[in-house]
């Protein structure tokens, strides 16, 4: 399983260098779109990796979406979503948080939907 995920990673870093991916972005995209990355503590205790996306200038009271990556469950990652991301983000003036939600067969269902439900609460619900 492993060796799937590292060709599928490798297969994304080519396509982010593409042509398709330059025209469909622009070559300013660093200019327009900004990211970050942190962590959320999960309910089992375990820190889950995300990325949070931002159009540039920052302003308040932009939409919030969440992104759960492609990969059913058991490929994919914060990497292979970089550019629908950043095209989100471009085009539509949104934020993005983008979950690196734990993956099967490591972690069985249900772990990779309650990391993604885990990290909606963390957005959305204001600490009391």
């Amino acid at each position: 399983m492993a060796e799937s995920r590292r060709l599928h990673a490798i297969g994304n870093q080519r396509f982010m260098q593409s042509a398709f991916v330059k025209d469909s972005l622009g070559d300013n995209v660093a200019d327009r779109c900004e990211e970050e990355d942190g962590y959320v503590v999960v309910r089992d205790g375990t820190p889950i990796k995300l990325r949070v996306y931002r159009p540039k200038p920052i302003t308040t009271g932009l939409p919030v979406m969440v992104y759960s990556h492609s990969g059913g469950w058991c490929l994919g990652g914060l990497e292979t979503e970089e550019f629908i991301c950043r095209l989100l983000v471009t085009k539509l003036n949104i934020i993005i948080v983008s979950v690196a939600y734990r993956l099967a067969p490591e972690f069985p269902y249900p772990t990779g939907i309650y990391d993604v439900y885990d990290v909606i609460k963390w957005v959305f619900i204001p600490v009391p």
